[in-house]
C-alpha cells in the first residue's frame, strides 16, 4: 500500500495495488504508482520502459519483446504478458523485460563494495535456500524462512530461527578468522580481497533468513 498527501488540500489517497483505488476526500493524481513506475494519464497504464503494465489486470499490455526470459524448464516464463512470473512477493520487474529475484536486488543494493563474484556467491546461497530441488523449501526447514511447519508452534519456530541465524553468523566469523590465519604474510588481509568465500556463504544463509521476514508471505512465522 502507498499513501500520498497533497500539499494543496488536506487530501490523502491510498493505493493498495489490488486493482482498486481507495481514497478519502478528493483524490489527487499521483504520477508514480506501482513499483515507482510512471502512470500514463490517458490509458491509466504504468510505463516500465520496454512496455506498459495494466494495473487493473495485473499483467503487461504487450508481450515481452525479448526471448532471454523464456525457459523451457519454467512453464510460467512462456506467458509473455505476466508480471514477475506471477509472483510479485518474490520478484520484481524493473524494465518490462524480465523479472529479478527480490533477494538478488537486495544483495546488489546492500553490498555494492563487493565484487560481482562475491555478490554472486551470496545470490547462489539465496537461490539454494529457496530451491525446491535442494529441499530448501521443505517443511522441516520452514524456520529458516521465518515460517513454521504444521507441527511447530510460533515459539518453537522462532527459537529455531534465532539459533539458525546466530549459528550461521558465528560460522561466518570463524571461517573468516581461519582464512586470515592461512594467508601469507605478504597478502592483503583487508578489503574485498581478504574475504573468505566460505565465510560469505555462511553469511549468506543468515542474510537470506533475515531478509525473508520483510515479505508479507513470511513475517510472523506463518505455516
Amino acid at each position: 500500500m502507498r499513501g500520498d498527501w497533497s500539499m494543496d488540500s488536506p487530501t490523502m489517497e491510498f493505493h493498495v495495488y489490488d486493482g482498486f483505488r481507495h481514497s478519502c476526500k478528493h483524490p489527487v493524481f499521483i504520477a508514480y504508482r506501482y513499483t515507482g513506475k510512471e502512470r500514463d494519464t490517458e490509458s491509466g497504464n504504468d510505463y516500465f520502459g520496454a512496455r506498459y503494465y495494466g494495473s487493473s489486470m495485473g499483467r503487461f499490455m504487450s508481450p515481452d519483446p525479448t526471448a532471454f526470459s523464456t525457459f523451457l524448464s519454467d512453464p510460467q516464463s512462456l506467458n509473455r504478458y505476466m508480471y514477475a512470473e506471477n509472483n510479485p512477493l518474490r520478484k520484481i520487474d524493473q524494465n518490462g523485460l524480465w523479472p529479478t529475484e527480490i533477494h538478488n536486488q537486495i544483495i546488489d543494493n546492500a553490498f555494492p563494495g563487493l565484487t560481482t563474484q562475491q555478490r554472486q556467491n551470496l545470490k547462489d546461497v539465496s537461490a539454494h535456500q529457496d530451491s525446491l530441488w535442494s529441499g530448501g523449501q521443505g517443511e522441516s526447514k520452514s524456520y529458516q524462512h521465518e515460517m513454521r511447519s504444521t507441527s511447530e508452534t510460533v515459539e518453537q519456530a522462532q527459537s529455531e530461527y534465532n539459533k539458525f541465524v546466530s549459528d550461521s553468523e558465528a560460522s561466518a566469523a570463524q571461517d573468516q578468522v581461519n582464512f586470515w590465519k592461512q594467508m601469507t604474510p605478504d597478502a592483503e588481509p583487508s578489503g574485498v580481497n581478504g574475504l573468505s568465500s566460505t565465510a560469505l556463504s555462511d553469511f549468506g544463509l543468515a542474510l537470506h533468513a533475515l531478509t525473508d521476514p520483510t515479505s508479507p508471505a513470511h513475517m510472523g512465522f506463518q505455516e
